[in-house]
């Protein structure tokens, strides 16, 4: 008998062969409470308010012969799956997010689709896990079944980026003496970014922006070892050369 949950209208025809005009009763146990059984059609039905295994004995007669079966109808709170945020990801990065259900009989199993290549999940714990390899955006179906078969889905949306990088931008040329800006960039990675110069005389950089400013000193040519740093604490580095005429 496929079992019933909480807050969730249940039905199930009970069917007999032979006779005709039956007439369907529970002749001991008892049903869930909010279940009733008609008496006409053999109709099992409702909205289960309490949780439990319930045994009871159904018959049915069409008022000369009668027949006598047993049955367990298990109720449980509604199988559910709790919100899944899914964390930033990106490419060559290990990745963990952890599925969690409520309700159902457990144990549970888990599975999905649509992973993005380099995941997996694992089927009794729900946590899914490993190094994505590809970026973009994952729509992801994870579901939960539980000891009894009733079975619940969510949708998941994964957004991988790509791995971090320096963009390779020259940096235009600059004058002794004269204020300079320039805008350093990156490509992939998870924001905020935070950023980081040395080698730059008279010259510094927003941490936040990459925002390259000041005066620098002296003409030359300069060899600035650039450094940035995304969420996920990727690093990317790069050296960028400087002229100051």
């Amino acid at each position: 008998m496929a079992p019933a949950q909480l807050t969730t209208p249940y039905s199930l025809q009970l069917t007999a062969t032979g006779g005709a005009n039956l007439t369907w009763s529970v002749a001991s146990g008892a049903l869930p409470a909010g279940m009733t059984l008609n008496s006409s059609t053999g109709m099992l039905s409702g909205t289960p308010t309490q949780t439990g295994d319930f045994t009871f004995q159904v018959k049915v007669s069409d008022g000369s012969r009668t027949d006598v079966q047993t049955y367990t109808l298990s109720a449980v709170e509604k199988l559910a799956l709790a919100d899944i945020p899914a964390p930033a990801a990106e490419v060559g990065v290990p990745f963990e997010l952890a599925a969690k259900a409520t309700g159902g009989k457990g144990p549970y199993k888990w599975s999905a689709t649509g992973l993005p290549s380099g995941l997996s999940i694992d089927a009794a714990s729900g946590a899914i896990s490993g190094t994505t390899t590809v970026a973009g955006l994952a729509p992801v179906k994870v579901t939960v079944t539980d000891a009894l078969g009733l079975t619940t889905t969510a949708d998941v949306k994964l957004v991988v980026a790509a791995k971090l990088a320096l963009a390779a931008k020259a940096l235009r040329q600059a004058k002794a003496g004269h204020l300079y800006a320039a805008r350093l960039a990156a490509s992939g990675g998870v924001r905020p970014l935070s950023w980081r110069v040395t080698g730059a005389p008279g010259l510094r950089v927003n941490p936040a922006t990459g925002a390259l400013s000041g005066t620098p000193r002296k003409a030359g040519t300069y060899r600035l070892k650039v450094q940035v740093t995304d969420k996920l604490g990727v690093r990317a580095t790069g050296v960028l050369v400087l002229k100051v005429r």
